[in-house]
């Protein structure tokens, strides 16, 4: 599968964390890294999945076009204006590409597809935008969806709270021990910065 996410300009003017551009390989991969495992945290977990319809046009006026994968937010010609979304509580409310299971640890486990062309992170201090594109796959065994299978039906749309999806701020643990590892990261080459600063300064002291 694929998805896509967009954190607004730059670096990230959509979230809490400094998102590593192109020149900080080990930082993205870092940031890929915290994705896989929160998301196979989430599979073990087994999070109910529900889902339910509504007009296309309602829901993008009601929760936003961030419903929709990139690829989604064109509408297709004659398409049904009535689509399906999936809501897993304080997790994601979003528009499924196909079927919807009951719980995560239906899916399997998710691997991350990495390399050329594959999954990236798209940042920069200049940088017009700042995505994250996702591609992935399941590992295990995925029978076929049978009604036994099918997300329950959600609550109405009303009930539901987006309120916490919308923030900028982490709210799971692998994104705060991510944000705390860059920001030591961070320190760590200002200090470095700083000592070698002092000692040119030292050097030049004694020249004269």
């Amino acid at each position: 599968g694929k998805f896509s996410m967009s954190l607004g300009k730059k670096q990230g003017t959509l979230c809490e964390m400094t998102i590593p551009d192109e020149s900080d390989e080990e930082g993205q991969e870092a940031l890929l890294n915290a994705i896989e495992t929160a998301a196979n945290r989430m599979v073990e977990e087994d999070l109910p999945v529900q889902s339910f319809q509504m007009d296309r046009q309602k829901a993008i006026e009601k929760f936003g076009d961030c419903i929709l994968d990139q690829s989604q937010k064109k509408p297709k010609k004659g398409a049904d204006n009535m689509i399906t979304i999936a809501w897993i509580g304080n997790v994601i409310l979003a528009v499924p590409p196909g079927p919807v299971y009951s719980s995560t640890k239906s899916v399997g486990r998710i691997v991350l597809e990495r390399g050329n062309l594959t999954s990236s992170v798209t940042a920069g201090k200049k940088a017009r935008k700042c995505e994250v594109v996702l591609k992935f796959h399941c590992t295990g065994d995925h029978p076929e969806l049978s009604e036994s299978d099918a997300a329950a039906s959600s609550p109405p749309a009303d009930e539901i709270n987006t309120q916490s999806l919308l923030a900028a701020a982490i709210r799971f643990p692998e994104g705060a021990t991510l944000k705390q590892a860059a920001e030591q990261k961070e320190k760590a080459a200002a200090e470095e910065a700083a000592a070698a600063q002092k000692q040119e300064a030292a050097a030049s002291e004694q020249k004269k």
